[in-house]
């Protein structure tokens, strides 16, 4: 059943807080973005893609500046080959080198000498997802943080969808999701059939308490996220109110509202247990299967709040940014209204490391329990399989 009519009955990526890791010498993450335990200063450990997401340049008492950056644009690829690469494609130089280009180096204590530049770096402190540099030329000096590129490995790539109607009829469809470099969730793929058609949108950085939502169609959203304090979050499309989430206590997502539409949810021992939308009570019950997945899979699998790539409308609620703390486990039944002539089950199979990887979402003819209306075949994809 596609989406479109599966939701006929209902009306029509943790904020980046960036501070200067302090470098003490004992265990613990260094106050920084990445953290980690301190390590030794060696090629094994040196190595891997490290963005910048910190600058401070000084210059005797003359001059002092600083930068933090919540993207991508800044950062260095060592190798345990020698080889290396500096990415500067920001509006700020990256340790005094305006230019990406590609290097070879070697390493001495802490010193990192770099062929073509007289100016090394040093390594004033080294951990398992933290690093930083100093670059010092006589009196003007240049302070550089980094962060480990997150490992994408074990998170979801993609969900592909073939439902089955049982009467010759198939339809697919899929998502793809892709991360940013602390492995956050900042892109949703979204197609149909063989992928002809596919549409994209994104989340940009956040910027204090606000994100941009560049969306499937093109159009760009803007979401105010008060979460932690105010337990509140809205989406605007240009200075349209579109949609406005509340939160509980404990992080819980409550109510969203937009469009004439109002949602209330409804919470049991740490699972969604309902939503209520004009009259229209759906209720999930629960496997002992954990929804621990890179992304929450419950959305996704019931198709309930799914856009199909189009549709901006408030119970989009994850695509929007507006998800609160996720229920603890993975849904086994959609409780549908005693009028409804269907319900839905799920029946989920894992991989040889434990993860789902494979759900069957069962459309069941209530009147006739032994059969199918349709059934739908899901297969989980991870990165770096």
């Amino acid at each position: 059943m596609k989406k479109r009519n599966f939701l006929f009955w209902l009306p029509a990526l943790l904020v980046l807080m960036f501070v200067a890791c302090s470098d003490d010498d004992g265990e613990g993450d260094g106050g920084g973005l990445g953290g980690g335990q301190k390590v030794e200063v060696n090629y094994a450990n040196l190595a891997g893609e490290w963005i910048c997401y910190y600058q401070h340049w000084e210059e005797g008492s003359d001059y002092e500046n600083e930068a933090y950056y919540n993207n991508d644009d800044l950062g260095i690829t060592f190798n345990e080959s020698f080889t290396g690469y500096l990415k500067s494609e920001g509006d700020d130089e990256l340790l005094e080198d305006g230019r990406s280009n590609s290097f070879t180096y070697s390493l001495s204590g802490n010193v990192i000498e770099v062929d073509g530049q007289d100016v090394p770096w040093i390594i004033e402190s080294l951990r398992t997802n933290e690093l930083q540099l100093k670059y010092q030329d006589g009196d003007y000096i240049i302070i550089a943080k980094f962060t480990k590129r997150a490992s994408l490995e074990g998170k979801v790539s993609r969900l592909s969808f073939m439902t089955d109607y049982g009467d010759g009829r198939v339809t697919r469809e899929a998502y793809e999701f892709s991360y940013n470099f602390m492995g956050e969730l900042n892109g949703i793929s979204y197609n149909i059939g063989t992928g002809v058609g596919t549409d994209e949108m994104t989340f940009d950085a956040y910027n204090g308490n606000e994100r941009i939502i560049n969306w499937y169609t093109g159009e760009t959203l803007r979401l105010v996220d008060n979460k932690d304090d105010k337990r509140s979050a809205t989406v605007f499309l240009g200075n349209v109110y579109l949609a406005r989430a509340e939160y509980d206590n404990n992080g819980y997502l409550t109510s969203v509202s937009g469009d004439g539409t109002t949602i209330d949810f409804e919470y049991k021992g740490g699972n969604m247990s309902s939503f209520v939308s004009d009259g229209t009570n759906l209720g999930f019950e629960y496997s002992k299967e954990e929804n621990n997945a890179s992304i929450d899979l419950n959305y996704f699998i019931t198709e309930v709040f799914t856009s199909d790539g189009s549709l901006y409308v408030p119970w989009c609620y994850y695509e929007l940014g507006l998800d609160g703390k996720r229920s603890n486990n993975l849904v086994s039944k959609i409780v549908t209204p005693d009028d409804y002539d269907f319900y839905y089950t799920f029946y989920y199979e894992k991989d040889y490391k434990g993860r789902i990887s494979y759900i069957t979402r069962t459309c069941v003819n209530r009147y006739r329990p032994e059969q199918a209306l349709n059934t739908c075949y899901i297969n989980v994809e991870y990165y770096n399989e």
